[in-house]
């Protein structure tokens, strides 16, 4: 296989975890011992052959494609089945051997297939997944499947990821997050950088280069290896410091766009900001029950004073962002 990438170059760029890649017209891999130039092979499939013009790269990507490659398919499905899922239906999801089956082989095959005849189409993927009964049931055990953490009788509730949190908290309150300092290469101090418009979401992010303590706090990968392993989804006492006494979430509530604002200059009743805040980060209205309690907190602001009306807000909206009904996908 090295030798499809014999004629790739890197090289360090100017901002930290910047890799800059480059092709040159000649490049093979010599054996070891014989001296002769060994053709690509993947694993129990014949040589691949480019010719000299040719950019082996675009040999091995028909290859890895071909309807006839079982292997492409089967990876790209159980990856996106575990984004999902949680779980993948082989687990880990990079380890892909004959001696590691998967937990439903039957529904491995036939999404693999079906993948193909799409045209390897990743929202049909997607949809299937999402609209399937296994995706849609409920987190909440029962006496049954309470021990299953394998062939998805339940869901298995699981920690947002950093960056879906921090742009679900962006989305709440309406403020943004601005991503306008890099990351020296040693990581160890940050520069000003403007080249992120304002309202991009941390998902777009194409690196970890971006310094952000919440996205470090929260498991963001390194992305220094393919391994999903990388990413940390444990609850740590560092998480918990930063929402109680981080800049993340007390800048966007104090923010001139913070939402809380236009609610007090709509004159909105404390009733109908509940709602809205409930609505926003719950997709729901509140319970009687969380509706009594927040109107107490709410009812505890000077009427006269908007400052402590903005103030009570800015309570029921941390109140909620850091719960674990929002935090968690359930």
């Amino acid at each position: 296989m090295a030798s499809m990438f014999a004629r790739i170059g890197i090289k360090n760029g100017d901002i930290a975890n910047e890799v800059i890649v480059e092709t040159y017209p000649v490049g093979e891999v010599l054996h070891p011992r014989k001296g002769v130039a060994m053709p690509g092979a993947p694993l129990d499939a014949p040589p691949m052959k480019a010719g000299n013009s040719e950019d082996p790269r675009v040999v091995f990507s028909q290859w890895l494609t071909a309807k006839e490659n079982p292997f492409f398919s089967r990876a790209i499905v159980n990856r996106v089945w575990r984004n999902f899922m949680g779980r993948g239906l082989i687990e880990a999801e990079d380890d892909l051997r004959v001696t590691n089956p998967a937990s439903n082989p039957a529904l491995l095959d036939a999404l693999a297939e079906d993948f193909i005849k799409d045209g390897y189409d990743m929202k049909k993927l997607m949809r299937k997944i999402v609209l399937s009964a296994a995706y849609q049931r409920s987190s909440l055990p029962n006496a049954m499947n309470e021990n299953d953490d394998r062939f998805y009788s339940r869901f298995l509730p699981r920690r947002l990821k950093a960056e879906i949190l921090l742009d679900a908290c962006s989305e709440v309150t309406g403020v943004p997050t601005p991503f306008n300092q890099i990351l020296s290469r040693a990581g160890d101090a940050k520069t000003a950088y403007a080249g992120y418009p304002k309202g991009l979401r941390a998902l777009q992010l194409p690196d970890a280069s971006v310094a952000s303590r919440f996205l470090d706090a929260f498991g963001r990968p390194e992305r220094a290896q393919a391994c999903s392993c990388e990413r940390q989804q444990d609850s740590t006492v560092g998480q918990a410091l930063h929402v109680f006494n981080g800049n993340t979430l007390n800048e966007k509530l104090r923010s001139k766009e913070f939402l809380g604002l236009q609610w007090i200059s709509e004159n909105l009743s404390s009733e109908k900001i509940i709602e809205r805040v409930f609505l926003r980060a719950l997709s729901r209205k509140p319970n009687a029950d969380e509706l009594l309690r927040f109107l107490k907190i709410m009812a505890e602001a000077d009427p006269k004073d908007p400052k402590s009306k903005q103030e009570s807000i800015e309570d029921l909206v941390w109140a909620v962002l850091t719960s674990k009904e929002f935090v968690f996908n359930h």
